[in-house]
This record gives structure tokens, sequence and C-alpha cells, in this order.
């Protein structure tokens, strides 16, 4: 593996690393790579030591360098893609699953070009027939561990993540609630070492668990976790459901207090902090006109690195 993979800039006075999600603070990085150089830059010039985001352009050198350069660790969200494209590993066509197969696979190369130690992917859609959903599960499954053979080949293997979702407004996911996440990864672990879970704080308030509990439940499995607001008590908001708001914003869910508290839970639980894979936290918030995404950023960062040192008094 890349130098890039266990990243040396992490602060060792954390049990983890912190990253910052690129495609959320700099919407226009996934498609303009001065962009996303940009916020590569700027990443590293915020203490942040690994970096997550959707790239689908040629110049991969560039952002190689630009890692290597910055000694950040880096995660390829694939998610991006597949929930842009509707991509459905869990398709009941097996031609379709297998197109879907090949532009995951795909993205794993793509991954392994820029350095990256792991890829994020997401599963299709949930169905409301219990019958259904089952046959859907097994076909994810299947499609699941054919990427992660396919990302386990040296000489660069890539840690596939599979990322929550809601099942029960938007995106309406299958994967899903953390109980069936977690069945999920206790059927493919025993196969597939590189596969683990993606929790995200946003997504675990719109289903309405506790979120100490799931990540709790799923902490042998998980080594990344977003932590991200959103707001939910009003179904009129026009930021309601999965919008990723700055921490603390009115009638959101996750103020700084609150944050404190989720990281104080995240690291007394051993299974997550003491594991092999490094875990990760990354902060997510979406920039939308007019915002500076500098700004929103920087604002991101202040907030957690104020909620830590709170959870550490």
């Amino acid at each position: 593996m890349s130098s890039n993979v266990i990243g040396s800039r992490m602060n060792k006075s954390r049990p983890f690393r912190l990253s910052s999600v690129l495609t959320a603070f700099f919407p226009k990085s996934v498609e303009k790579l001065d962009v996303l150089l940009e916020g590569i830059a700027l990443s590293a010039e915020m203490g942040f030591d690994t970096v997550e985001f959707f790239y689908d352009g040629p110049e991969t050198e560039q952002i190689r360098e630009a890692l290597s350069r910055y000694k950040l660790s880096s995660i390829f969200l694939a998610s991006y893609g597949m929930k842009t494209r509707g991509l459905d590993p869990g398709h009941p066509e097996l031609e379709e699953r297998s197109r879907v197969l090949d532009s995951m696979e795909g993205w794993v190369d793509q991954a392994r070009s820029f350095g990256c130690s792991q890829i994020m992917i997401v599963s299709g859609p949930d169905s409301r027939d219990s019958g259904e959903r089952a046959s859907r599960l097994e076909r994810t499954r299947e499609s699941i561990r054919a990427l992660c053979e396919y990302g386990f080949r040296e000489p660069s293997p890539v840690r596939i993540s599979l990322e929550a979702f809601n099942d029960s407004g938007e995106p309406w996911f299958l994967l899903g609630p953390t109980s069936r996440s977690v069945e999920m990864a206790e059927s493919l672990v025993p196969a597939c070492s590189n596969f683990g879970l993606t929790l995200d704080l946003s997504h675990l308030l719109q289903l309405r668990e506790d979120p100490g509990e799931s990540i709790e439940a799923a902490a042998a499995h998980c080594t990344h976790i977003h932590l991200a607001n959103c707001i939910i008590a009003d179904p009129a908001h026009p930021l309601f459901g999965d919008k990723h708001p700055a921490f603390g914003v009115e009638e959101g869910e996750v103020d700084e207090a609150i944050l404190s508290d989720i990281l104080s839970g995240i690291i007394a639980i051993e299974a997550l902090v003491q594991q092999s894979y490094p875990l990760t936290l990354g902060l997510e918030v979406i920039s939308r006109d007019p915002d500076d995404p500098l700004k929103v950023m920087g604002k991101a960062k202040e907030s957690f690195e104020r909620a830590w040192s709170a959870s550490m008094s």
C-alpha cells in the first residue's frame, strides 16, 4: 500500500482521523479539478488529516500528487456517483446488476489511482414488501461480496465501506436502519475482511434512532462516522431531511453540546477506537449559495474543536 493509507498527519492526541467531506463543503469539486485541489490544500491548512471526495475526471496524477504532498489520507465517495446515477447493486435484473458492479469496480480502480485506501458505497432503494426486501438484500450482498473481492487485490487493497441511510424518508434506501446494516456486515465480514460500515449522525437522527446506541451496536464493523446535522421537526422547512446544515442551526438537531456528547460516547467505545483499521470521523456540512465554502468548512472545524475540547473536560 502507498504511504497515503496510514496518514502520518493524524493527531496523536485523538484516537481517530479527522476528515473534511469535500463534496459537501465544495460541491463544485466533483467536476472542477481546481476546486478539488483547493479543497485538499485548505483541508491540510485547517488541520484535517483526511479528505473525502468524488471526482470523475481524468486528472488522477494531480490529485494523487496533492494528497501525497500534504500527507493526507483519503476516501473516495463512490456513494456520490451511485446516488446521483441511481445505481442499485440489488437490482432484480442480472444485466443491470452487472452494469452497476462494473461501475463500482471502475471507482475502485480510480480510488487506487488517487492513492485512496477506502471507497464508500450505498445500497439501492428499499422495498415495502418483505419478500422483495429479502431478495434485494441477498442480491445486494452478492454484489458487495464481489466488489470486496475486487477491492482486496494487491498491490493496493482498498477497503469497501457501506454508508447506511434512511429507509423511512429521503432517500428511501434499503440500508437503511442500523440493525439491518449490521446484519449485512455480519454476513459479509467472514469472507470480506475489507468490508465495513459508515454511519452518519444525521441519518441516525432521521431514522429516529438513538445515535449512541446505534454507534455502539455497529462498533465491531464501523470504521467511519460522518458528523452531521439535520432538521427533522418541521417537514415544511427548506432544509428538512438529508440536507446537512451547519451545526447549531436554528431548528437543527445537533449543536456543539450534543456533538460533544456524541464524541464522548465514540471515544468510550473500545471496539471503535482500538480496532486495527483507523477510525475516521468526517465533518459533513453542505455549502449552499450564497455561502462561502471556505467559511462553511472553517465554522464546521471550529464547532468540532470546541465540541472536542468540551468532551475532554
